[in-house]
């Protein structure tokens, strides 16, 4: 809650009561998203169920990103009792899948649409409901704290790592698509971070003041950045109208990157890291 929630709730009210009214962060078509289905909207995401919002009524830009964090507090709702109690896991699991269901059936009875659009939103809900991907990371947890030594030194191995990471990129480059291929891939990044934070023997090294920092405030970058984003384009259309093409498209992306570090950082010294460090010392670490 403290790592997630504040700026998970302040891009939640900046983009509906903040930005609205700030001409530099206007894009095509907001209008319809801040006043049809309102009262839906907010209800969904202040009770973190984003993806259900995104799904059923759409978002602003500027926040349409925190879908994945309902799927992420879903999974964190979950994961703890299949831990607690190993033995009554199917159907604690199974109540988690029936509540899920009936939550998108109420939602979707609520909102109405029409029958192509409905499937529609069940195919888009399930297509991002992937905590699958994320028990992988889990699983890897689960293999270092019981030091299952046997699985951990076939993974480290350096021949495997170069294997794999050898696989991963000719993936990722050539564009492929099939069935399970996001899972294929949480597979791939799974093992990278395996590898990464507890493998002393890692062909991949992580380990540098930049990287450190980026890693500190990536939550921020995933919240802000849309807004950014959008500020950067709006400027571009103020100076420099009708101005595209690769010059356009590197000029965005470097400042978009740098912007983004600059909000991210800023948040992380002056919301997130008071609240973690208060959380430390009133429930300890």
């Amino acid at each position: 809650m403290f790592r997630i929630w504040p700026i998970y709730f302040l891009i939640i009210g900046l983009s509906f009561f903040v930005f609205p009214h700030i001409p530099i962060f206007d894009y095509p078509g907001i209008e319809e998203k801040l006043t049809v289905n309102l009262p839906e909207r907010l209800t969904l995401l202040l009770l973190v169920l984003p993806n259900f919002a995104f799904v059923l009524y759409d978002l602003p830009y500027w926040c349409a990103q925190t879908w994945s964090i309902g799927v992420e507090e879903q999974f964190y709702y979950l994961w703890p009792w299949l831990i607690k109690y190993p033995k009554r896991r199917i159907p604690i699991f199974a109540f988690f899948l029936l509540l899920t269901a009936g939550l998108l059936y109420l939602g979707l009875e609520m909102a109405d649409p029409p029958a192509e659009a409905r499937q529609s939103m069940i195919t888009t809900f399930l297509g991002q409901f992937r905590i699958q991907t994320m028990a992988l990371g889990g699983l890897c947890a689960w293999l270092v704290y019981n030091d299952k030594t046997k699985f951990l030194d076939f993974i480290f191995r350096k021949d495997v790592q170069i294997v794999a990471y050898t696989i991963l990129l000719v993936l990722f480059f050539s564009g492929v698509h099939f069935f399970g291929f996001l899972e294929i891939y949480a597979l791939f990044f799974a093992f990278f971070v395996l590898n990464v934070s507890c493998n002393p023997n890692t062909i991949v090294r992580l380990g540098h003041p930049v990287m450190d920092h980026l890693g500190k405030i990536s939550y921020g970058l995933y919240i802000y950045h849309v807004a950014v984003i959008v500020v950067i384009i709006n400027l571009f259309e103020m100076y420099a109208p009708g101005w595209r093409g690769t010059g356009y498209q590197v000029v965005l992306y470097m400042l978009s990157f740098v912007g983004s570090v600059a909000v991210a950082t800023f948040s992380f010294n002056y919301i997130e890291k008071p609240l973690l460090a208060y959380k430390d010392r009133k429930f300890g670490r």
